[in-house]
């Protein structure tokens, strides 16, 4: 082989590996994180509220790692805004949080509480890369998309009853 044939050959080599890169770069921008089935972690979260006067005391648990945050408010079809909010961490296994609800109108009420990459709280770089950027990799009964090509999360509600 000439020294021609081998410039040649290894421009082409360059070029071809050139389109394989950009080839890469394109399908991750159009069309994002990709789930893959040995990276997707079934994930399960549980909350029990209890009300205790003007008091309301949660606590979840859930197999999401240490330092994951949770994301919590409470609703009510004609209070939209005026129920308490916040994040809760998880340790062990466990997060918890407790709200005065003496400002509440009474009647029933839903504590939501999620968990997302994107929406909400900002998750530590250690949650993201086991659970992907957007979500991807989430799995389980519990994970919810608002509309296909959104990111997961997990979305857990239950009814309470303010006095």
């Amino acid at each position: 082989m000439g020294r021609r044939s081998t410039a040649r050959l290894i421009a082409f080599g360059g070029l071809l590996a050139l389109y394989a890169v950009l080839v890469a770069y394109v399908a991750l921008v159009f069309i994002g994180p990709i789930d893959l089935p040995w990276q997707r972690v079934i994930v399960t979260m549980q909350i029990d509220p209890v009300v205790e006067g003007n008091t309301v005391r949660v606590v979840g648990t859930t197999n999401l790692a240490d330092g994951a945050l949770i994301d919590y408010g409470y609703w009510r079809g004609d209070a939209i805004n005026e129920g308490p909010t916040g994040v809760a961490e998880v340790t062990d296994g466990r997060f918890s949080f407790e709200d005065e609800v003496s400002r509440l109108r009474p009647g029933r009420w839903t504590i939501e509480t999620s968990f997302s990459t994107v929406w909400g709280s900002q998750q530590p770089k250690h949650i993201t890369d086991v659970f992907g950027s957007e979500g991807e990799h989430l799995a389980g009964p519990q994970v919810y998309v608002d509309s296909p090509g959104d990111a997961k999360q997990i979305f857990v509600s239950t009814g309470i009853d303010i006095p």
